[in-house]
């Protein structure tokens, strides 16, 4: 079997590797053209260019052997990293190292020596076609997974072998994370009092915690010789429990309360709240909760006998909290007051048929519930239809376990009949008094024998200075004639209305809604007459308003147009005729789609439907159509017009015409559309000429062998590559602007480490910190800098050393920073950055110097950077 890989460009632009295989016996190969083709692969080292590219970059090591004669046939560069043998990659490629001695290098890596030299033992030898796997373990803590398999020509004859090596620590490690978090999910489910339960599709009980054991009365040996749910559920919820066990698992989370069975046959009350498990995507079981509401059916069922008790009493029920709500009426209470109970609930006490009680009598009420005692007495109060009534009432405390006050129950009685006697008598004064319009009494003679309090507050006049004078002469001269003839058409039996305007004594200017109608005695004659005086400035103020708002609307330069609840249109202005090309007849009537929607729009138009339908305002931008047929758009704002109640009666609409607006916005999206897509090509011209000179530098290096001619053109292959990279994020990123710069460097950073051929078991890359976005012209030359500098730690910090670490620390602000460090040997005393005389430190001093920031160098614990820039 010849392993391969596949490189597969994605819709979305990335590059990854697939393993693959291709079998000798397959029907590519049948051909003898094909066998030597098969056969040179392996011959040659893996030379078949397509598949030695693919292979080399596979993140899976790859090792081809010969056994017969020890001889390397193929390995990469992922099989030198996982067993660090990166330093024998020449040495390798020359055939001067053999298979055994690779496995000698490989086992002074292992845990468990003898099974490593036991497990390569068993590689069978020529001609045998076995296939095996396993596992091994690193001094370093790495698991190794491992498999292999035979190599062998169409004619059978054995070729050699191929080893497969994959890092699969991380994925033990996640493995054995969840199991212990599924230990501790067991150990914090056992401290539960309720009974937590999960079960298979067969309903059968595969979990259940402590208390579940306790409640049903079954045991741990119980459990294990199996427990279906049907066992613990009364026979008569069975049928019902598999219907909504169906329905948990087909995907919803279902509550519902069953009869539980005990082991000893007892029964008890409980809620089972669950949810269906899934695995590999699919329901595999059953996770719940059963709460145990035994007690609570008890007490239940105790407060529906007093309920009943209350519900039917012949007397008035109210309960209500510390802060006077009512919580509670019973119905008796709508029998006597007429205020039914869903008006009474959530309302005062005091606001509701309490309010017109004396204050006096309020304040006796207020001080009884403040100390905590009962109070007894006769209130009066309106019913709902609006007739006084009178009640005897006696509110007493409601405490709890603690006697702490928590609520007050007033049990009331109707006395309204006992009452209405003394009642009668004084109602009309006392509705003249309390009148909010100015009442005037006079005799047939004009003589005034009562005003009320309104009078006063009215005219401005005193009660003392009118009674006993004629109405006539509290007038001016020039309103008398007028006064006269108006008290001579109501002596003969008829009513008078008007309006009148007067100034009062502080200048202010009123109007007056006048009545007088005349009283007649028993003998029918026009005795007495009254007159009945209403201020009505602010319906006279409204008027005037409304003439005002009437022409700014017909005069408005936006167009507006009012519909009725019906959906047609009551009013549109000239504004709206001069847009739409419809006159005010045409559409007034008419249903508001008249004018049709030019763009269906299924986001903006369900959402102006809600608006309307839920009495909210909405904003945003439509499309109609002219009379003519041409197509314009507006910006709508459309809001609900109410009454004095909250009740819609209409919507207004009010557009503005942004046609213009609407046809500019688009030019220059399009235009907007075209710089980006012209900046893309900009920057992935950018990094496609970069790695142009990169791939030159490569075919340059491969002819030279002087290190120092070899490691200057890799220092500079390094520096394009950096700035290629950040085109090659400008052109990836959504934000053409600018690029995260840490993601960056992490990229920047496995470039640099791969370059240089430094196994993470040597030299470790941390980099961490804010994330800082940006532009090219900051970009570049910070990339530049960290490549500098990472290269010179990887170069000289770790010398004779068998491992280092090198940390980056991006942090933002005002002052972005870059904090490059390492632990090696540090560079040597009095060496500084500006008098440095490398090209590397040089190209670090004058890149900072071109961002205008700062570079820094500490000597702590080896070597430490910090390049400082202002932020853009």
């Amino acid at each position: 079997m010849y392993y391969y890989h596949k490189q597969l460009m994605y819709s979305d632009g990335s590059l990854r590797a697939e393993i693959g295989s291709i079998s000798s016996r397959a029907d590519t190969l049948h051909t003898e053209e094909n066998r030597h083709q098969a056969d040179n692969l392996f011959k040659n080292g893996g030379n078949d260019a397509i598949v030695r590219m693919i292979s080399d970059k596979s993140p899976w090591g790859l090792y081809c052997a010969d056994h017969r004669t020890d001889r390397i046939l193929y390995c990469n560069d992922s099989f030198l990293r996982i067993w660090s043998l990166g330093r024998l990659r020449d040495p390798i490629s020359r055939a001067e190292i053999g298979c055994s001695e690779i496995f000698r290098h490989m086992a002074q890596l292992v845990i468990d020596v003898p099974a490593f030299t036991g497990l390569f033992s068993r590689i069978p030898i020529a001609n045998e076609a076995e296939g095996f796997e396993s596992h091994i373990r690193l001094v370093d803590g790495r698991i190794i997974r491992h498999f292999t398999s035979p190599v062998e020509y169409v004619d059978g004859r054995y070729m050699g072998r191929v080893y497969v090596f994959e890092d699969i620590t991380t994925v033990m490690k996640v493995r054995e994370d969840a199991k212990k978090s599924e230990e501790r999910y067991k150990e914090l489910v056992g401290l539960l009092p309720q009974i937590v339960f999960e079960m298979d599709t067969e309903l059968n009980l595969t979990f259940a915690n402590r208390s579940a054991f306790e409640e049903m009365g079954y045991t741990d040996d119980d459990f294990i010789r199996g427990l279906n749910a049907f066992e613990l559920i009364a026979p008569e919820d069975r049928e019902r429990a598999v219907r909504n066990l169906q329905r948990v698992m087909n995907g919803e989370k279902c509550g519902e309360e069953y009869v539980f069975q005990r082991k000893d046959g007892s029964l008890f009350s409980g809620i089972t709240y669950s949810s269906a498990i899934y695995r590999d995507e699919k329901p595999s079981g059953i996770r719940g909760i059963v709460v145990n509401i035994t007690e609570r059916k008890q007490a239940e069922e105790r407060l529906r006998t007093l309920s009943a008790a209350i519900e039917q009493s012949p007397s008035s029920i109210i309960v209500f909290d510390m802060d006077g709500n009512i919580v509670y009426v019973n119905p008796m209470f709508s029998q006597i007051t007429g205020y039914p109970a869903e008006k009474a609930v959530g309302r005062k006490l005091f606001d509701l048929y309490f309010a017109n009680a004396r204050p006096e009598q309020l304040g006796e009420i207020a001080v009884a519930i403040r100390s905590g005692n009962a109070w007894w007495g006769e209130i009066e109060y309106i019913r709902n239809n609006g007739k006084s009534s009178w009640i005897s009432a006696h509110i007493s405390p409601i405490k709890d376990e603690s006697g702490r006050i928590t609520h007050y129950i007033d049990i009331e009685e109707d006395i309204t009949d006992r009452k209405l006697a003394d009642k009668e008598f004084r109602k009309l004064f006392m509705a003249l008094d309390q009148s909010p319009n100015s009442i005037t009494i006079a005799d047939s003679d004009g003589m005034i024998s009562y005003v009320n309090p309104s009078f006063t507050r009215l005219t401005g006049v005193r009660r003392e200075d009118v009674i006993g004078k004629r109405k006539i002469d509290l007038v001016s001269e020039n309103a008398q004639s007028r006064i006269g003839s108006i008290m001579e058409h109501v002596k003969a039996g008829n009513e008078w209305r008007g309006e009148r305007r007067f100034v009062t004594k502080d200048g202010k200017e009123r109007w007056i809604s006048v009545q007088i109608s005349p009283l007649r005695d028993v003998s029918g004659r026009v005795a007495h007459y009254i007159i009945t005086e209403s201020d009505i400035t602010g319906r006279k103020q409204a008027e005037e308003q409304l003439r005002t708002l009437s022409a700014a609307v017909e005069q408005s330069p936006a167009s507006v147009k009012i519909i009725g609840v019906d959906r047609r249109i009551t009013y549109v202005n000239p504004k709206f005729s001069e847009m739409s090309g419809y006159v005010r007849d045409e559409v007034v009537g008419q249903l508001n789609g008249i004018m049709p929607v030019g763009v269906f729009d299924p986001v903006k138009i369900p959402q102006l439907l809600e608006a309307v339908r839920s009495g909210k305002d909405w904003m945003g931008e439509l499309q109609y159509m002219k009379k003519s047929g041409g197509a314009f758009w507006v910006e709508s704002h459309v809001s609900p017009i109410k009454d004095e109640n909250g009740v819609i009666q209409s919507y207004m609409e009010i557009s503005e015409d942004i046609t213009d607006r609407k046809l500019a916005d688009e030019r220059l999206r399009n235009s907007l559309r075209e710089k980006e897509v012209l900046l893309k090509e900009v920057h992935h011209r950018v990094k496609n000429n970069m790695q142009i000179i990169s791939s030159l530098l490569n075919l340059q290096l491969s002819g030279i062998d002087q290190e120092p001619v070899r490691q200057i053109l890799t220092e500079s292959q390094n520096r394009i590559r950096s700035i290629a990279l950040v085109h090659e994020r400008m052109y990836m990123s959504d934000d053409l602007a600018r690029i995260d710069f840490l993601e960056y460097m992490k990229s920047l950073g496995s470039r640099l480490l791969q370059s240089y051929a430094i196994s993470s078991r040597h030299v470790d890359l941390a980099i961490d910190g804010d994330p800082v976005f940006l532009g090219v012209d900051q970009a570049v030359p910070c990339g530049l800098i960290v490549n500098e500098l990472i290269s010179n730690s990887l170069k000289h910090a770790f010398l004779g050393r068998s491992n280092g670490i090198i940390r980056i620390r991006m942090q933002s602000g005002a002052q972005n920073m870059i904090i490059i460090e390492d632990d090696g040997a540090g560079v040597p005393d009095g060496f500084t950055v500006a008098e440095a005389r490398s090209m590397g430190m040089q190209l670090v001093s004058a890149l900072a110097g071109q961002l205008d920031g700062t570079i820094a160098l500490e000597r702590i614990n080896g070597t430490r950077f910090m390049i400082t820039f202002p932020a853009r």
